[in-house]
């Protein structure tokens, strides 16, 4: 019969090969496993962070690129993404300086992605409903104003000319 750390062990492998967790997250799935010991789970989490597979630094690097690129979203936007997967905020911040994507273009870029849903409202509707959009997805009420103002402006966002 195996032990509690193999058990442990083959389970945290199986969940990693699905997909990249934090080790906030394989804490808690250690935890409900019927197998789990502290002291078992410890030593695996230990173990696979050694082995790298296991990185916290390296999924927030990752999630902060995949963000820019499929659904643009603020630096708020992904601390608090982040915090439910128990990555502390002041590490997304320094990540998301460090990768040197500006807030202002990743608006522009999701704002661009959703703006032919307001074509026909009238000016203030559609300012306001592109100001909503931007900030429920964790930009700053002043890059929210910045680019909803420079969108219904005449400012072609695709080229980055006036019309």
């Amino acid at each position: 019969m195996k032990t509690p750390q193999e058990l442990l062990w083959n389970y945290s492998l199986r969940a990693l090969g699905r997909r990249a967790h934090t080790t906030h997250e394989l804490k808690k799935k250690l935890q409900e496993h019927s197998a789990y010991e502290p002291e078992a789970s410890t030593v695996v989490i230990q173990k696979l962070t050694d082995l790298n597979y296991l990185n916290d630094h390296d999924f927030v690097a990752r999630t902060i690129e995949q963000y820019s690129k499929l659904k643009p979203t603020g630096l708020r936007g992904l601390q608090a993404r982040l915090a439910k997967k128990g990555i502390p905020s002041d590490l997304v911040k320094e990540l998301f300086q460090a990768s040197e994507v500006s807030e202002f273009d990743l608006a522009r870029a999701a704002l661009k992605k959703y703006a032919h849903k307001w074509v026909r409202l009238p000016e203030l509707d559609r300012r306001k409903k592109q100001i909503y959009f931007l900030a429920s997805r964790g930009f700053p009420s002043s890059v929210c104003f910045q680019v909803a103002k420079l969108q219904n402006s005449g400012y072609d966002m695709a080229n980055n000319s006036l019309n």
